[in-house]
């Protein structure tokens, strides 16, 4: 029987023979060996070849759910992005439900995430796309609470990002409160951090006089980059009884911490240190968790069918149930 291994090189690539290609210069003889006895080709394993954004960064996932499937699996930050393209985005029935909850409770909208352009854990060009939508159909409040990013970009770029959202804003639609996200988005259990954040969004703080970008600014001239800026709000809109809020980051580990504030289901001693305000209608861009049930999700997670692993599981039982005579010659 011949047998077929799959081996996967973590952290290897191909790439320009150059100084600055460490396969190239340690020329592995094995390899090598491999290269010139065996047929052999070349995937792409970036952007859009594996579902992503042209020029968008990757990350570990993309390869869990691409090996075997067959097919291009467009990962949550594409979808997203093709929708906003093609429009369907402004469609979206979890959109309808939220402005329906809006109008029959008279709430304020708010939208929470991460502000970044580095497509791991959130895109501006999704806030950009909520806030559009809020204009079309002219929601009459929506607050920006953004957790400033200084790890998957540069650590002092936030500032730059809000210029470009500002042009987008109106005497509704405004930024009420900044936070770093080595505070707003733990996800080691460290419930102080989670807890000062969500009372930022929740509870009736000290409101700085300063404008976000003058806020921002002196941070940097501090030397405190964008990753630990401290909870601040600009306004007192904060998300209170009857409102709705948008979760739009799309990877989910780095939220669920929050939601499960939201949800009443964080550990006892951590929930009863906080107070929820009643009736919020909560949704997020993809989904964080299973078992966050009362969340409406924009992009439900899909699952390809008939993968390479359950194709060859499938032949493997047929293979079982048929009745072969073992004694007989074959």
């Amino acid at each position: 029987m011949q047998k077929t291994i799959l081996l996967i090189l973590d952290g290897w690539g191909v790439g320009e023979n150059s100084d600055h290609n460490a396969i190239f210069k340690a020329a592995p003889p094995f390899y090598n060996q491999l290269l010139q006895k065996f047929p052999n080709t070349i995937l792409h394993a970036r952007e859009e070849s594996v579902g992503l954004p042209k020029g968008c960064l990757s990350g570990s996932e993309v390869g869990h759910l691409t090996m075997g499937a067959g097919r291009i699996v467009w990962q949550n930050v594409a979808k997203i992005d093709n929708s906003i393209d093609d429009e369907s985005f402004y469609q979206n029935q979890v959109l309808q439900n939220t402005q329906a909850h809006l109008k029959n409770h008279g709430g304020k909208l708010h939208l929470v995430g991460l502000l970044s352009n580095g497509g791991i854990h959130s895109h501006i060009n999704h806030i950009l796309a909520l806030i559009n939508w809020a204009k079309k159909n002219n929601i009459p409040s929506t607050s920006l609470h953004l957790f400033l990013d200084g790890r998957d970009m540069p650590p002092m770029s936030a500032a730059n990002l809000i210029k470009k959202l500002q042009k987008e804003f109106t005497s509704e639609i405004q930024i009420s409160t900044l936070i770093g996200r080595s505070i707003a988005m733990d996800r080691s259990m460290n419930w102080d951090r989670t807890i000062t954040a969500f009372n930022y969004l929740t509870q009736p703080q000290e409101i700085t006089a300063q404008k976000p970008i003058e806020f921002l600014e002196e941070e940097y001239k501090e030397n405190i980059g964008d990753e630990f800026i401290e909870p601040t709000n600009f306004d007192n809109k904060i998300i209170d009884k009857n409102d709705a809020v948008i979760f739009f980051n799309f990877r989910a580990d780095r939220m669920r911490q929050m939601l499960h504030l939201f949800l009443k289901t964080a550990p006892h001693t951590v929930q009863q240190t906080v107070a929820v305000p009643e009736n919020l209608f909560l949704a997020s861009l993809t989904e964080y968790d299973k078992e966050f049930t009362p969340v409406q999700i924009l992009y439900p997670q899909e699952t390809p069918m008939n993968t390479l692993g359950e194709w060859i599981s499938s032949q493997v039982k047929l293979f079982l149930s048929m009745k072969i005579d073992w004694s007989s010659p074959l």
